[in-house]
């Protein structure tokens, strides 16, 4: 049988998709950590924050307000949650390199989340000291 064949024994079929390796696995258990932890944040942090803030007086500063919501942090958790989640389910409608991609965008998602969070609850106690320095 020539290569040129078109029998079902010779049909070129797919080749299987490649599964997440450790380093992939890795990610994705960091990521989902990182997103339960920021998801926690309201529970956690924010009401020491809130009352400290009251106690100060003034108007907060528009991230700080934001970050101060029950919302703020568990949507951007929920956002990277979701970038992984579907890059992990989705592994026989997408190439490894597609579900590689969602698996880091979640990743980012989620250190851009923690970044700016910690500096909308900062913002206010930098905002004093340099009234204090200057």
């Amino acid at each position: 049988m020539d290569s040129t064949s078109t029998s079902p024994a010779g049909a070129c079929r797919p080749a299987p998709n490649p599964g997440l390796t450790v380093l992939d696995w890795v990610g994705v258990a960091i990521t989902l950590s990182a997103a339960s932890g920021l998801a926690s944040f309201p529970v956690l942090v924010v009401p020491t924050f809130r009352g400290m803030f009251v106690e100060l007086g003034g108007t907060l500063p528009w991230l700080t307000s934001q970050v101060l919501t029950l919302w703020w942090a568990p949507a951007i958790a929920l956002v990277a949650s979701d970038f992984v989640i579907i890059g992990v389910a989705l592994h026989r409608e997408l190439g490894l390199g597609y579900r590689r991609l969602l698996i880091v965008a979640g990743f980012l998602v989620v250190v851009a989340g923690f970044g700016s969070t910690l500096a909308g609850i900062y913002w206010p106690v930098w905002q004093m000291a340099g009234a204090i320095k200057g």
